[in-house]
């Protein structure tokens, strides 16, 4: 009795113990953490700083100072080297306005102004030494020049009026003779051929000349500069077939 209860006791006990192991939940094997590599960041390019806006004035205005001493310097050469008689290639009727130069302007030889101002001057039927006269007294036949109102080149055109007869180049010789050549005739042929009026809306603009009647405006400067144009003709006719209007 006391061996089967000793059985009996064993029996349970194995029993429970089977059951317990049989009940559990065997512990998988951990696993190794693998840390997942993080995704490369892209590289990262460091781009300089961007220039300033006074750095970037202060670097244009040191490449425009440097390219004015050059056209200076050639201008002064192109001008010495002029031949003292050449037809096209005379002094000032009177003292140069204040100009500056032009950046990045190629001046011209006086054979190549002389050559433009004839063409022009055959192509709207001008005489040619009208607009030698305003080349003159526009620019000095310099090709480069700017005025503080900012008319540029030989005849000084405005933007508008480079604009207007599409002037890609206001400082090309050809270009800048060949416009405004065209922008006189049309101004003779505004005020029917009267030159004086003419010659003052070429310098002070229609607007200043425009009326009823229209007339010369009270401008010393625009005044003065119809004189010596005119002085400078010596009579001749301003358009080679004035006869035919």
């Amino acid at each position: 009795m006391r061996h089967s209860a000793k059985a009996s006791t064993c029996l349970s006990l194995a029993v429970l113990i089977g059951t317990t192991l049989s009940g559990m939940t065997w512990a998988q094997p951990i696993a190794r953490a693998t840390a997942t590599p993080a995704s490369p960041k892209p590289a990262t390019t460091t781009l300089p700083s961007a220039p300033s806006a006074a750095d970037q004035q202060m670097s244009a205005r040191q490449s425009m100072e440097e390219s004015i001493a050059r056209q200076k310097a050639a201008i002064q050469t192109q001008l010495g080297n002029a031949p003292a008689d050449g037809f096209f290639v005379t002094g000032w009727l009177s003292a140069p306005p204040t100009l500056s130069v032009a950046a990045d302007c190629t001046p011209a030889n006086p054979g190549e102004t002389d050559a433009a101002i004839k063409d022009a001057a055959d192509a709207e039927h001008l005489n040619p030494a009208l607009i030698s006269a305003v080349v003159r007294q526009e620019s000095d036949y310099d090709p480069c020049a700017v005025s503080a109102k900012g008319a540029m080149g030989l005849m000084q055109l405005m933007p508008e009026t480079a604009a207007q007869f599409s002037v890609d180049d206001p400082f090309d010789v050809r270009e800048n003779i060949a416009a405004g050549a065209r922008y006189l005739k049309q101004l003779l042929g505004r005020y029917k051929g009267d030159l004086r009026l003419a010659l003052a809306a070429y310098n002070a603009g229609p607007k200043k000349v425009d009326g009823d009647p229209p007339a010369e405006p009270d401008i010393t400067e625009t005044q003065d500069y119809v004189d010596r144009i005119v002085k400078a003709l010596d009579g001749a006719s301003a358009e080679t077939d004035a006869a035919i209007r």
